[in-house]
């Protein structure tokens, strides 16, 4: 099976799992990712250096959580500029976006990448 068969399967099966699920859950759920997905930004883990640098300084925590955002951003950026796989809804009308639209490509997800980076170096 050559490797544009195999990507194209993968492309299907997400659509339909993407289809599957959106929508699930009701509003309670949808407020807990929507917390989750707030402390994957960037923009909590950028007010937290910032926490850790000025107020409580503590020089090894603030370069544990400052090395933990630069290599996201050596590993993300070259993995999302190779792949450039588009957002869903960009595809499937049916799906339900809940916030603003992003422009930038959809995996991986930095959301993901800052929830597992920072929970292992406070944790």
């Amino acid at each position: 099976m050559e490797t544009l068969e195999i990507l194209n399967k993968v492309i299907k099966w997400d659509h339909k799992i993407i289809l599957k699920y959106n929508g699930i859950g009701g509003n309670l759920l949808t407020l807990l990712l929507r917390i989750i997905s707030f402390l994957g930004r960037e923009t909590i883990w950028l007010l937290l250096i910032i926490y850790f640098s000025f107020v409580w300084f503590d020089p090894r925590i603030f370069s544990h959580i400052s090395v933990g955002y630069f290599l996201g951003i050596i590993i993300i950026v070259p993995i999302k500029q190779t792949l450039k796989r588009e957002r869903p809804f960009r595809h499937l009308e049916e799906i339900v976006i809940h916030e603003r639209k992003s422009f930038s490509g959809s995996f991986p997800s930095w959301h993901s990448y800052n929830v597992a980076s920072q929970g292992i170096i406070i944790g």
